[in-house]
């Protein structure tokens, strides 16, 4: 990757291969302890039960081995507008605000259709001092994201953490791809959850505007071009 001719594909091995600053540890720390407390139970629950709220902030979120994955990919790509697709209780949504913050640029939005979850994440990007960065917008995927991909500028990076099918995956990749960024970014959590999300991997990997795939097995992203014409190059990176 570090010599692949799209820069992003480059920034990306380089921010990997360095490691993080004391400042981005100190952040990934204090979200962590946040994640802590909410599993716990220790913050107000909104009307999910203590069982529904641990799940969510242990099972439901991503770990910290992959949310601090997303978290690297942000300081990478450097986005000025970041779009995930499923907030749950906040905690991914924190990991990439904080790599916004750590960039000194860049706003979210995440789309969380529970009402509950969605009052918990509120607290937990308040909380954590990120909400300044971060747009919360509460509804299904099928009422949001009209009019969201509609806005200017558009989006320079998409998490997909929701609907986990080969179906929901192929249709959200193939509806919203051409309508993000020149050069932005497209990843996909759960490419190897079962054959279906596998077979999905693979469809949208081949897609036209694909300068670029890296697998990180167990979620991939894709590196856009403005061009249609482009060779994809694939890559595979273990995350420790």
């Amino acid at each position: 990757m570090a010599q692949d001719e799209n820069a992003g594909v480059r920034r990306i091995s380089e921010v990997l291969s360095a490691g993080r600053s004391a400042a981005d540890a100190a952040q990934i720390i204090e979200i962590e302890g946040y994640r802590a407390q909410l599993a716990r139970g220790e913050t107000p629950r909104h009307g999910l039960s203590d069982e529904r709220m641990e799940a969510l902030a242990t099972i439901a979120s991503k770990s910290p081995r992959w949310a601090g994955l997303i978290f690297d990919l942000v300081v990478a790509l450097n986005p000025a507008r970041v779009l995930e697709m499923g907030t749950a209780v906040g905690i991914s949504g924190a990991y990439i605000a904080a790599g916004l913050k750590a960039n000194d640029r860049g706003v979210l939005v995440t789309i969380e259709y529970n009402l509950n979850s969605y009052e918990v994440a509120q607290d937990t990007f308040s909380d954590l001092g990120l909400d300044q960065r971060v747009t919360l917008v509460p509804g299904t995927f099928e009422n949001t994201l009209g009019s969201l991909m509609d806005s200017d500028p558009s989006f320079d990076l998409v998490f997909k953490d929701g609907e986990h099918s080969e179906l929901a995956t192929t249709r959200w990749f193939d509806s919203l791809a051409p309508r993000l960024a020149p050069s932005s970014a497209f990843l996909l959590d759960d490419i190897r959850r079962d054959e279906g999300m596998k077979k999905a991997w693979d469809h949208v990997r081949g897609q036209p505007r694909v300068a670029a795939s890296i697998d990180f097995y167990g979620m991939g992203l894709l590196i856009l071009s403005s061009q249609t014409d482009v060779s994809t190059r694939s890559y595979r990176y273990g995350v420790r």
